[in-house]
């Protein structure tokens, strides 16, 4: 991560998520831990803070002082200095108290700066003045001693090559997520609602001890699949032909994420087999094309090529040449959530695709892009995200298929 930053001093803040009640509540909100201060310290605990001194390589982790009386009988104990030591492997390890009175001195006495993600992220309770230990003069702080845009940048260029250890979390996370679909599968022919489904979801992963989702879990059957995040999952079965489940469970706080479409008779229609082929090839063809030094930008590409090349042989698409049909961009309607790694983010701007759907192009002649796929494939990335679906349902674009010549 400090290559990336690319400086040889400062001091790295990074604030953990801090616990919080539901309003007029006593009952606490379910914790998630922030995903960069657990990529640094592999902390799923609230209320603590991470700082990483550049230049002495020193990581310290602040934490809460021991709690007591009720607090304990109702919570039970934080985790103390000594077991955060034995179980972490920090240089330092310190109570939070101490916090403000480090960074203020850090702040008047070190060149470098202290880097942010964000600018609210900010400490309140830097002095801007302070006496100087040595001399007995006062030190003032003339600027702002943070920087808020340069880490994240950083840490997204380092998160996005796994360690091993990092992908053995993945693939635990996808080994859960596999089984818990196969057990909605096996179980489909006796349900009759899509809640249902999110249950024998939910329950498989839990029993796997991974009891945190990686999003909503989205069980749509019928014109609900045609909705990207549908999570109600509140509907009957009854008379509908498909299902699209959305959903993935993290483990330790390592995010999978599975899409499959399938019948709810357990026999696909002639048509839904055409769609499904499509989007298999697309798939395919696609995954085959991730090599190192690929451009991201000609797989996303590759993808529409093969969706606009399937829906004219099936006739959805047509009054048009191919070239011309797919210069029109039309293919995102069908495929909006697009193809995509996960460099900083968990899902893609759908509103960019959807609004620059026929009229603006990163390129002549192509769908446009968004700007967070325009990256070469390097050796050591993280597999590619792909939702293998599309939605063939009132996609929300009212009649601006029609009025460039193109039906659906």
């Amino acid at each position: 991560m400090v290559k990336y930053l690319g400086v040889t001093e400062g001091l790295i803040y990074l604030p953990g998520q801090r616990s919080a009640a539901w309003e007029d509540s006593d009952q606490e909100k379910p914790f998630r831990q922030l995903r960069y201060f657990y990529y640094i310290t592999g902390v799923d605990f609230p209320d603590s803070i991470v700082t990483y001194n550049i230049k002495s390589d020193e990581l310290s982790l602040w934490i809460l002082p021991p709690n007591s009386g009720s607090s304990v009988i109702f919570n039970g104990q934080v985790p103390t200095v000594d077991e955060v030591k034995v179980k972490y492997d920090f240089d330092q390890v310190s109570e939070l108290p101490n916090l403000d009175s480090y960074l203020t001195w850090y702040a008047h006495n070190e060149p470098g700066k202290i880097y942010l993600l964000h600018d609210y992220q900010a400490p309140k309770n830097i002095a801007p003045q302070r006496l100087a230990n040595k001399d007995g003069h006062w030190t003032w702080l003339s600027v702002s001693p943070f920087d808020s845009t340069s880490l994240i940048n950083a840490m997204n260029a380092s998160r996005s090559i796994k360690s091993p250890h990092e992908l053995s979390l993945i693939r635990r996370a996808i080994s859960i997520t596999s089984q818990a679909h196969i057990n909605v599968l096996k179980g489909l022919h006796s349900f009759t609602h899509e809640a249902e489904i999110e249950a024998i979801f939910a329950a498989t992963c839990i029993s796997n001890l991974a009891k945190k989702q990686s999003y909503g879990i989205i069980a749509g059957s019928g014109s609900n699949a045609s909705t990207l995040h549908y999570v109600a999952n509140n509907e009957p079965l009854k008379g509908r032909q498909l299902v699209c489940l959305d959903a993935g469970v993290e483990w330790e706080c390592y995010a999978s994420d599975v899409t499959r479409t399938f019948p709810i008779s357990g026999y696909y229609t002639k048509e839904a087999r055409e769609i499904y082929e499509i989007v298999e090839r697309m798939q395919e063809e696609c995954i085959e094309m991730c090599t190192p030094g690929t451009n991201f930008v000609d797989v996303y590409m590759h993808a529409h090529k093969v969706a606009v090349e399937g829906l004219i042989e099936l006739g959805i698409l047509h009054n048009g040449t191919f070239d011309e049909i797919y210069a029109s961009g039309v293919s995102v309607a069908f495929f909006p959530h697009g193809v995509y790694f996960p460099y900083s983010f968990v899902h893609i701007l759908i509103s960019i695709l959807i609004s620059s759907l026929v009229r603006t192009f990163r390129r002549p002649g192509s769908p446009r892009c968004s700007r967070h796929r325009l990256h070469a494939l390097q050796k050591g990335r993280l597999s590619i995200f792909r939702n293998p679906y599309q939605y063939h349902n009132h996609p929300p674009f009212g009649n601006s298929l029609s009025e460039h010549g193109l039906y659906c």
